[in-house]
């Protein structure tokens, strides 16, 4: 099967949006979950990339500028140049097909000469798989951050993990 990585249209990105809500962010206030068709350097919000199989989105991810809140929330040396790079999303029929590696070397091509933070889940929930993933392209945790979300009560550890180019 040929996967095809592009920056997402309108359509595709609201099909990005429904992967989001279906496997990933089920409870946020935000409607976009993050995704934006901005270009990255004109929104912290980023960019968000599909990954396609004919015309069906089978994948998300999103690229977004390193906002100054994000340097304050993660306590990161803010003379750094970062992007996130994360909400990496595969529908659970094509999971296994190496769709988000392959999302995520399309994304990091684009800025050869960027560095790129990413979050993920450590408590109340390990993710194994991202932690993985991004470590198969060369990622490495930088520290684990806890984070106190108000709205829903809720501790969580989440590890902040950079790749340096």
């Amino acid at each position: 099967m040929n996967i095809d990585v592009k920056v997402a249209n309108e359509n595709e990105l609201k099909d990005a949006i429904l992967l989001s809500e279906k496997y990933c962010y089920k409870n946020t206030p935000d409607k976009n979950h993050g995704f934006t068709l901005k270009p990255i350097d004109e929104s912290y919000l980023g960019s968000a990339y599909v990954a396609k199989i004919g015309n069906k989105v089978i994948g998300a991810a999103c690229a977004s500028d390193f906002s100054k809140k994000e340097f304050e929330r993660y306590d990161v040396d803010n003379n750094s140049f970062c992007k996130e790079i994360g909400k990496v999303t595969v529908d659970e029929e094509y999971r296994g097909m190496n769709v988000a590696s392959t999302m995520l070397k399309f994304v990091l091509a684009q800025f050869p000469n960027v560095n790129f933070y990413a979050t993920i889940m450590e408590k109340p929930v390990e993710n194994k798989a991202s932690k993985a993933l991004f470590e198969s392209l060369g990622f490495k945790r930088y520290k684990i951050i806890n984070l106190f979300h108000k709205s829903v009560n809720l501790n969580e550890e989440v590890g902040l993990y950079v790749l340096k180019n």
